[in-house]
C-alpha cells in the first residue's frame, strides 16, 4: 500500500513536470509565433505604405489629366516625344559612370600617372 501512494506521486510529479515543461515549450513556441506575426506586421505595413503611395500619386495624375488640357498636352508629348514647331529637342547622353573604387585606395586619375 505504502510503494502504492509513492509510485503514484512519483507519477504525479512526473506528470506535472511534464505539463511544466510543455508549457514552458509552448510559451517558447507562442513567443515565436508573437514574433513572426510582428515582422509580417511590419512588412504588410511597409507594403501598405508604399501602395498607398502610388495610388495617391495615380490618383493625382488622372485628376490633372482630367481637369487639365495642359496636362494631357504634357503627357502625351512626353509620351511621344514630340515637339511643336519651332520648339528644339535636346536629347543629353550620359557615359557609364566610373565603377568605384574600394576605400582607402586612392582614385586614378590620367593626370596622376607619370
Amino acid at each position: 500500500m505504502q510503494l502504492l501512494k509513492i509510485a503514484t506521486r512519483i507519477t504525479l510529479l512526473i506528470a506535472v513536470a511534464m505539463g511544466a515543461c510543455g508549457l514552458v515549450v509552448g510559451n517558447a513556441s507562442l513567443r515565436e509565433d508573437r514574433e513572426v506575426a510582428r515582422a509580417r506586421y511590419a512588412r504588410a505595413a511597409t507594403d501598405l505604405g508604399r501602395v498607398t503611395g502610388e495610388l495617391n500619386a495615380t490618383e493625382n495624375r488622372l485628376r490633372k489629366l482630367t481637369t487639365s488640357l495642359h496636362a494631357v498636352e504634357w503627357e502625351a508629348r512626353e509620351e511621344l516625344q514630340m515637339v511643336k514647331p519651332g520648339e528644339r529637342l535636346v536629347l543629353l547622353q550620359f557615359e557609364n559612370p566610373a565603377p568605384a573604387t574600394p576605400a582607402g585606395e586612392p582614385q586614378k586619375t590620367p593626370s596622376s600617372h607619370p
